[in-house]
């Protein structure tokens, strides 16, 4: 996914900007005007809008309360400190001043999206909400299933750690090294100790029948458990591919 971005802001190169949209989304009418508008009116480095759901098939109460597919708001015109590609308009003229690129590190395990804006929002950029720019996110059978939201909840929080610790600051000597590991270290607890006191609640909401609590609980617990993983520099590869068996046997058949 890293590349295929990167290619499109090469391929973009000399344009006055760049939209981003996701292959499971419907743009609704208006939202390109919208995103276009707000950044004339605004003069900000990006734009982005809402992605509230749209299931195949109706959701478990578990999977409705967890919170895993809401649309972020805010007001239409306000400024936000982070957004994904999912809907993004980029002013290429800034990108390319910052000399801003997707980072490969990110290719397989997603967050990509949030470390560039988090980079381009630290580097003096601002990225501003067009409430009027609305795309549906379309949420298949398959991924309206509580074992689906835990593992991006992991996999969040994994990333979550990983790009706060890359946007850190200087690398370089001693002292950046030393202030990485406590990054590292800070959040390998904040994330533990997460995990361990909503994993209780979780506990608790279960045995009581509260199903929105449990849910909540759930999914704030296992991304604590990626906050560690991602404090470890762990990488949990959600887009990976599945690794394909050799052919060799088939191939014999095919030959006898």
């Amino acid at each position: 996914i890293v590349a295929g971005r990167n290619r499109a802001l090469s391929q973009a190169h000399g344009s006055d900007a760049l939209i981003f949209i996701d292959d499971d989304e419907i743009p609704s009418p208006g939202w390109l005007k919208a995103l276009v508008s707000t950044w004339r009116a605004q003069g900000c480095a990006a734009v982005t809008g809402p992605t509230p759901p749209t299931f195949e098939v109706d959701p478990s109460a578990w999977v409705v309360a967890s919170g895993a597919f809401d649309s972020w708001e805010a007001a239409d015109g306000a400024q936000v400190r982070s957004a994904d590609t999912g809907n993004l308009l980029l002013d290429l003229a800034v990108v390319e001043d910052l000399g801003l690129r997707f980072d490969p590190r990110y290719g397989l395990t997603g967050g990509e999206d949030s470390l560039f804006t988090r980079q381009l929002t630290l580097a003096g950029g601002v990225i501003c909400f067009a409430a009027g720019a609305v795309v549906t996110k379309r949420v298949p059978a398959a991924r309206a299933r509580r074992t689906w939201v835990l593992e991006r909840s992991l996999r969040s929080g994994s990333s979550w750690a990983r790009v706060r610790i890359d946007t850190a600051g200087p690398t370089d000597g001693a002292l950046g090294g030393l202030a990485r590991l406590r990054l590292r270290l800070g959040y390998g607890v904040k994330g533990l100790a997460k995990a361990g006191v909503d994993g209780a609640r979780a506990g608790v909401a279960r045995i009581r029948g509260d199903v929105p609590a449990q849910a909540r609980y759930e999914v704030s617990s296992r991304g604590g458990l990626g906050m560690v993983v991602g404090a470890l520099g762990v990488q949990v590869r959600e887009y990976g591919r599945p690794r394909r068996r050799t052919s060799t046997a088939r191939a014999g058949r095919r030959n006898a």
